[in-house]
């Protein structure tokens, strides 16, 4: 049945959890158990420091993602999708979630990251109307004539981390 099939599961994945529990907790520098034989309450694991150096180390420069063309007629476009992903990875701000992935990775052996297209709420903005020459038009009345219209903030890629507590193994 469906409950023994899941009874079987949660017993499965019981020490896997444990040992997730185990170096979060060695990394996050907190006793998960009382040991009288430590001579102080203060915790400075050595996997810290690994894990700091470590990522200050492979994430010194931002990664560099070129597109080389197959055959002749791909030069422009190669060059085109290289620049879209040094634009995408500016704007995204993927800096931040790339040293958290990579922690994650090197703390729990696993890191995992989505990927999806996030389009944002469009919002409206007011603009003045403007002429053939560049300026503001005005009514009758001396005011300025707007415009209303929608705008849509981010329309991209999205990369975010996941929490490796957010699945059952």
């Amino acid at each position: 049945t469906v409950k023994k099939r899941y009874d079987l599961a949660v017993e499965n994945q019981r020490p896997k959890f444990e040992k997730f529990n185990d170096f979060d907790y060695i990394f996050h520098s907190k006793l998960k158990y009382f040991d009288p034989n430590l001579p102080s309450k203060v915790f400075n694991p050595a996997a810290w420091s690994f894990i700091e150096t470590i990522v200050t180390r492979m994430l010194s420069k931002d990664p560099i993602v070129a597109y080389k063309p197959r055959e002749g007629g791909d030069k422009v476009q190669s060059s085109i999708l290289t620049d879209m992903f040094s634009y995408w990875y500016d704007k995204a701000d993927i800096y931040p979630r790339m040293v958290e992935w990579v922690k994650s990775a090197l703390i729990y052996g696993t890191g995992i990251i989505k990927l999806d297209w996030f389009t944002s709420e469009p919002r409206m903005v007011k603009s003045y109307v403007y002429d053939i020459n560049g300026e503001a038009m005005v009514d009758e009345e001396g005011k300025y004539i707007t415009d209303e219209y929608p705008v849509i903030d981010y329309d991209d890629p999205r990369i975010q981390n996941v929490n490796i507590y957010d699945f059952f193994v």
